[in-house]
């Protein structure tokens, strides 16, 4: 996350990755055009942890996402609808099928 430097993404690609067994997870940010993580944190998947993404975002910072692409859980969709009015939102197609 360091090579990818300050957050200035325009596309973001969020998910989860598993720590380990009995549903622990942590929120990966990836910036999709430069093909970087940009942001891993949160205790699990809710709204709240998502939620710390984007408050460490600075105005111009969230300003500037045109998209958010993610799998269909309704957390993730929640805070970027509240966090981000301006970014559409394109799920994963793997999870829509």
């Amino acid at each position: 996350m360091r090579r990818a430097g300050e957050p200035d993404a325009k596309v973001i690609g969020v998910d989860e990755i598993s720590m380990r067994k009995g549903h622990m997870y942590k929120i990966i940010v990836s910036d999709l055009e430069k093909g970087l993580p940009i942001w891993a944190g949160g205790n699990d998947r809710s709204e709240e942890s998502m939620n710390g993404f984007y408050n460490e975002l600075k105005p111009e910072e969230k300003a500037q996402i045109r998209l958010v692409v993610m799998d269909m859980w309704k957390a993730f969709e929640k805070s970027a609808k509240k966090n981000i009015l301006q970014a559409a939102i394109l799920y994963d197609k793997f999870h829509v099928i």
